[in-house]
């Protein structure tokens, strides 16, 4: 039986051998386009751009009714600092965006 020092060094190993480069996420980043909050609809799939919430600007909404919508679940992150990149960063990395095997949500 391995000791638990181990499990992590190899947890370690394969998420650097899946990890994409850092450059790769940040050149996705900054192709991402807007997607609504409470619907998904995008900026590309309206053909204009959506509208960003005013205090944050991290959350994006095709519509006020959206907005409206999303709003007792997005008052609660609103104005924090760092999410707009934070949200950007975790959406333009592929793995994150992929659903993860049960095997692997459950080790």
């Amino acid at each position: 039986m391995s000791a638990p020092n181990d499990d992590l060094k190899d947890d370690d190993h394969v998420f650097s051998v899946l990890a994409w480069p850092t450059e790769e996420i940040r050149n996705n980043r900054k192709r991402m386009g807007a997607i609504c909050q409470w619907c998904n609809k995008t900026d590309q799939g309206l053909g204009r751009p959506l509208r960003r919430c005013s205090k944050c600007e991290a959350a994006s909404y095709c519509s006020k009714e959206c907005q409206t919508r999303d709003w007792p679940a997005h008052k609660k992150i609103c104005g924090q600092p760092g999410i707009a990149k934070l949200v950007k960063t975790l959406l333009s990395n592929p793995i994150r965006r992929s659903p993860i095997p049960s095997t692997y949500a459950l080790k």
